[in-house]
């Protein structure tokens, strides 16, 4: 049987690239414009330090993301191994908020002050999301490969069964 054009690895990758780069590119999309005389009004700011820190930052998610679907659900969730599972989830957690205020506090905003509570809060609905995804992508995928395994499974006790008849 041949697999359809959407299970093949070159359409796997280029359909996750279009959802990190949709989902990254979104506040930049939905953020409101300016008219020219608010422009000047607003301070300067070094808008490269800031992509460069938004950039490093999508990158932990992604890294989340796939270490989360791919490592830590199969291996902790459904061995039933939930404390391994939340303390993972909350150290990855502290790495992703101190390498946001180490980032910001040295590199792309020095001058400005650093609010940890808006800093966590932030973080963490994003976290949460990213984590909501993973969860559901890597379900999905299971689901999709037991019911293949299933289908699989029926053909072979029919063509057993036919050979039977025959013989």
């Amino acid at each position: 049987m041949k697999k359809a054009w959407y299970n093949e690895k070159w359409a796997i990758v280029t359909m996750h690239i279009t959802a990190w780069v949709v989902l990254f590119s979104l506040p930049y999309l939905l953020r409101p414009t300016y008219s020219a005389a608010q422009q000047v009004q607003r301070l300067p700011d070094n808008e490269t330090a800031k992509f460069i820190t938004a950039r490093i930052n999508d990158l932990f998610l992604i890294v989340f993301f796939y270490l989360n679907a791919l490592v830590w659900f199969p291996r902790f969730i459904y061995r039933k191994k939930y404390l391994l599972y939340f303390l993972s989830l909350l150290s990855y957690f502290g790495v992703l908020l101190l390498q946001g205020w180490l980032i910001r506090k040295n590199i792309a905003h020095p001058e400005e002050g650093f609010t940890f509570q808006k800093h966590f809060f932030f973080n963490f609905f994003i976290f949460i999301f990213i984590l909501a995804c993973s969860i559901a992508y890597r379900t999905i995928k299971d689901k999709i490969a037991a019911e293949n395994l299933a289908i699989e499974k029926e053909n072979e006790f029919l063509k057993t069964e036919l050979s039977l008849l025959r013989s």
